[in-house]
């Protein structure tokens, strides 16, 4: 039977190679396209499930080897979540700008665009 320090050292493995892949998604992924947005939210998810059952199974274990081991492993992993974490800081201020340029450019269709007149019929008492 594995030890609990195997399987975490086993699952943080696998939680490194998801981040590696994670970052290789960030870089070569168009985020204007819904299918390579839904891929990373597949990342993601994966990612996070493993996350859980590290929590669930980790253990107070002794082998000293192991948690150095482990230690390594996370240190690259917090790496890599730095490289995402600055990605989507870019993605975000790009976005940030685009919605910007879209909304200077909706006020100024408004300011140019003539004021539709009322062709009805109707009154409105402003003097109540």
């Amino acid at each position: 039977m594995e030890s609990v320090g195997g399987k975490c050292y086993q699952l943080y493995q696998e939680l490194l190679e998801l981040s590696k892949e994670q970052v290789k998604a960030w870089n070569n992924e168009d985020f204007n396209e819904e299918t390579s947005l839904k891929h990373i939210e597949e990342l993601l998810a994966k990612r996070q499930e493993l996350i859980d059952k590290i929590d669930s199974i980790k253990g107070d274990y002794q082998d000293i080897a192991e948690r150095a081991e482990i230690q390594k492993i996370i240190k690259e992993i917090i790496e890599l979540d730095q490289q995402s974490i600055q990605f989507f800081s870019q993605q975000r201020k790009a976005i940030k700008q685009r919605l910007a340029t879209i909304q200077r450019g909706k006020q100024s269709n408004k300011a140019y665009e003539p004021y539709s007149y009322q062709s009805d019929g109707y009154f409105i008492d402003q003097k109540k």
